[in-house]
């Protein structure tokens, strides 16, 4: 089972911005006790959906950051090693990303056992730094894809494992 913070708003997408998420996100991950790993980019120089290891990816997306490229979407996450489908394996899963379809978010998902230990408000708040808040939710799932929710790529009725723990309001 997974928690979710998950944060709509707009998103300020200068390269500062960018840059401020991406040390954000690789600082939570350690700050839980996972090791980031694994990154996702999209953006002007970025052209696969692939991700890679962030030792592959973190010297082409510092040259982005330098020719203040285009940057829409910044995932990182924390694989293990025998990792199947990133989907589905990870340990954290943090994301910024501007989608053009209106629901710009910031989310962190990770095991609902790890979420107990954290506090809540305090993520709530950190996130909060990254996007201009509007609405948001905390929720709970088991091997359904948060990401797909949060995109609102099907109606909440269609995740069967779905259960949100907290509205979150402006």
């Amino acid at each position: 089972m997974t928690t979710t913070i998950l944060l709509y708003g707009h998103i300020i997408t200068e390269t500062s911005e960018w840059l401020k998420w991406y040390d954000y996100a690789i600082q939570q991950i350690k700050s839980i006790g996972f090791v980031p790993n694994y990154i996702g980019v999209k953006g002007e120089s970025f052209n696969s959906t692939k991700l890679t290891t962030i030792k592959r990816t973190e010297a082409k997306l510092k040259e982005s950051f330098q020719r203040n490229e285009v940057i829409n979407r910044i995932s990182l996450y924390s694989l293990p090693d025998n990792f199947k489908t990133a989907a589905f394996d990870y340990d954290v899963y943090l994301s910024r990303d501007t989608d053009t379809g209106g629901n710009a978010n910031v989310m962190i998902t990770v095991s609902s056992s790890t979420f107990s230990q954290l506090n809540h408000q305090t993520l709530v708040d950190n996130l909060k730094s990254h996007i201009q808040f509007s609405s948001g939710q905390i929720f709970e799932m088991i091997g359904e894809d948060p990401l797909i929710y949060a995109l609102k790529a099907n109606p909440p009725t269609s995740f069967k494992t779905l259960r949100v723990i907290a509205e979150l309001k402006k």
